[in-house]
């Protein structure tokens, strides 16, 4: 285990794509204005248009948004190296709106290329949440839609990439965990694939429900040890032996979650 403090600088990463863009706007009138009779003008704003729209949506995408929501809190970064390097479910505990970033941005790069984040639909009305979301890999999915959420987690998962779940469904107003969901059992066990269990500490307290926006605070988050589906039915029957499959496995998460909560506190 590691433990690695994370200084970031929002300014330091967002001023390339600022220059970028204010030079791209200055650039495209004279480029009109030295060609204003030929096709080269058209190719040339055709072209600068399709490659600043990519800059522009590749380069915030793994540093900018994750500096933006954050930049202003201390990150412990408490990351166990056995994160496989296959299909895996990704599960933490859900108290904020600073969740989905903190994990992304804890991962290692090679991870977040392959990262995606399933949420519920109402949560991406908003225009800014969408776009703001969008870099992340955000997968959005009907509330208590099961069929179209597995068929969603089937795709991401059976093309060999990362599948962040929030097994408790709502962000947690009180800052506690509250229960997992079956749904995280039906699709580790339906897929066969592995879950990483992971708890964050402090991201309430950052921005809970309740407020409107984000204050600075220490935050933590420790990435558990992967374990199969069976690993989690065995644990979750220890406790309660009646469940079935689906329900042991989603209650073995919540428990190695909880045990990372105990770890963290330890710290």
């Amino acid at each position: 285990m590691t433990s690695i403090w994370v200084n970031l600088s929002c300014v330091r990463l967002l001023l390339p794509v600022l220059v970028l863009r204010i030079g791209l706007h200055l650039l495209l009138p004279v480029l009109m204005w030295k060609h204003p009779n030929t096709s080269v003008s058209i190719f040339k704003l055709v072209a600068i248009l399709q490659v600043s729209r990519l800059i522009l949506q590749i380069l915030p995408a793994i540093p900018v948004i994750w500096d933006l929501m954050i930049f202003l809190l201390r990150i412990q970064l408490i990351i166990q190296e056995n994160i496989p390097d296959q299909a895996c479910l990704i599960c933490p505990n859900h108290v904020s709106y600073l969740d989905a970033p903190i994990v992304f941005g804890a991962l290692p790069f090679s991870v977040k290329l392959r990262l995606f984040f399933l949420g519920y639909r109402r949560y991406f009305e908003l225009p800014i949440i969408f776009q703001l979301s969008r870099p992340l890999g955000a997968v959005p999915v009907e509330t208590g839609n099961l069929m179209e959420s597995m068929k969603m987690s089937s795709y991401i998962l059976r093309n060999g990439k990362y599948l962040c779940v929030f097994p408790e469904g709502s962000r947690s107003v009180s800052g506690e965990i509250q229960e997992f969901k079956k749904g995280i059992g039906i699709i580790s066990r339906e897929l066969n694939v592995p879950v990483v269990p992971a708890y964050i500490h402090g991201a309430h307290e950052a921005w809970n429900p309740n407020r409107r926006f984000p204050r600075p605070h220490s935050l933590r988050i420790i990435f558990g040890r992967a374990g199969s589906p069976d690993e989690f039915i065995r644990l979750g029957r220890e406790q309660l032996p009646e469940a079935d499959d689906y329900k042991a496995l989603s209650l073995g998460v919540e428990i190695e979650v909880r045990r990372l909560r105990e770890r963290v506190f330890k710290k």
